[in-house]
């Protein structure tokens, strides 16, 4: 996953327990870098302070009572762990200086001989670093509506689970209905998490999750209301973070609208799949979607496009696609309305209907190559490896 940089222009400063000196010679330090505060709070009061304004970093006085500041850095660091905590005080002391660090304060500062010790840290806090979490984002969006962006979704999902932990994604907030294709009912949401996504973690995903019977595991939109959900691009990024955190592979479905959540999650794929179908409107779609992707700030370079439900007599060829998207489609998905919708109506992956489908032969082909055929997939439903197809071309490898 690609990290982003946090979409705050400067860190959130709150300070718990500083004199007005202190605050003048903080202000004045960091007035480029930060979103500064008028006031002190004090300690009685921080943790409802911190809980209602949430932010990047807190700067704890320790002249007004050591003993205090140690007591609120251990209660935040419980509570509020993604807080950068930053002690200051009016000299250095061995014995201060461990036990602040004991409990969780990143530095320890002195002012004004640790002014740039104090500015390098707050810039960290607002912006983070830029180095990529180990799982891989997979991020699916459709040309339009309607040409198969959550299929391909569940269906690459399954067939990573065989030996990798997965996790499929339904960021359709308008009409998302992955659990309902896959026939599973989690207790919890996507929905659910987002109020929480300050503070997400390890435990609080996976136990919103369901699992599909392929060991895809599954976030998906709750059953209704979730076109009314408040959604935006931060708290999104926090639950993906988590996710590739987690697990090898996150596949996303991002539908067809570019909202804040479809944006940020485009932003950290490491592969962005284009869907389009071959006719003349799905086409002229794709062409706007890779304008409306550019526009937001995405790579082109990132971005492969696969046609779905291809077939002979196709009114649009590969090579008008090529010729009317500027790029070459990385690949086809075969048509097959009658098994694909016979597979959704009964809540089953095309492969347990039938193996052997052009189609299905073609996902599998697709899940090998997206692990540079390195891993051997075993089949839960039947033992035959399914050959190569035009897919072989996605992601750009022979």
């Amino acid at each position: 996953m690609r990290k982003l940089e946090k979409s705050n222009a400067a860190a959130t400063v709150m300070f718990v327990g500083l004199e007005s000196a202190e605050i003048g010679q903080v202000r004045e330090i960091l007035a480029a870098e930060a979103v500064l505060p008028s006031g002190s709070v004090g300690f009685g009061d921080a943790m409802i302070v911190v809980k209602r304004m949430r932010p990047h970093v807190v700067i704890v006085g320790f002249k007004e009572s050591v003993d205090a500041a140690i007591s609120l850095g251990q209660a935040l660091t419980r509570e509020e762990p993604k807080i950068t905590l930053i002690a200051l005080a009016d000299e250095s002391d061995a014995t201060t200086i461990l036990s602040s660090m004991r409990v969780g304060y990143k530095e320890f500062v002195v002012l004004p001989e640790d002014s740039e010790q104090l500015r390098s840290v707050v810039h960290e806090a607002a912006y983070g670093d830029s180095e990529e979490i180990d799982g891989m984002v997979i991020a699916l969006i459709g040309a339009k509506g309607g040409v198969g962006t959550t299929v391909l979704t569940t269906h690459l999902a399954a067939e990573f689970a065989a030996i990798h932990r997965v996790l499929a994604i339904d960021l359709d907030f308008n009409a998302g209905d992955m659990t309902t294709m896959l026939d599973i009912n989690p207790n919890d949401s996507i929905v659910d998490l987002l109020p929480r996504a300050d503070r997400i973690d390890e435990r609080m995903l996976t136990g919103a999750i369901g699992v599909h019977r392929s060991k895809a595991h599954v976030l998906g939109q709750p059953s209704e209301g979730a076109a009314h959900a408040e959604v935006n691009g931060d708290d999104i990024y926090a639950v993906l973070l988590t996710a590739a955190s987690v697990y090898q592979y996150v596949m996303i479905d991002c539908g067809s609208y570019l909202d804040d959540a479809v944006i940020t999650a485009l932003h950290v794929a490491d592969t962005i799949i284009l869907i389009t179908t071959p006719d003349v409107i799905a086409v002229r779609d794709a062409h706007k979607k890779l304008a409306a992707l550019e526009y937001h700030g995405i790579d082109r370079e990132r971005v492969k496009i696969v046609i779905n439900r291809m077939h002979r007599n196709a009114y649009v060829l590969e090579e008008d696609i090529e010729k009317n998207l500027g790029v070459a489609p990385a690949g086809t998905v075969a048509e097959d309305s009658k098994l694909i919708n016979q597979a959704i109506n009964d809540g089953k992956l095309v492969r347990e209907l039938n193996r052997r489908a052009e189609c299905a032969r073609d996902i599998s082909s697709l899940v090998s190559l997206l692990t540079d055929g390195a891993d051997d997939f075993e089949d839960d439903f039947e033992d035959e490896q399914a050959p190569s197809s035009l897919i072989s071309r996605l992601f750009g490898r022979p």
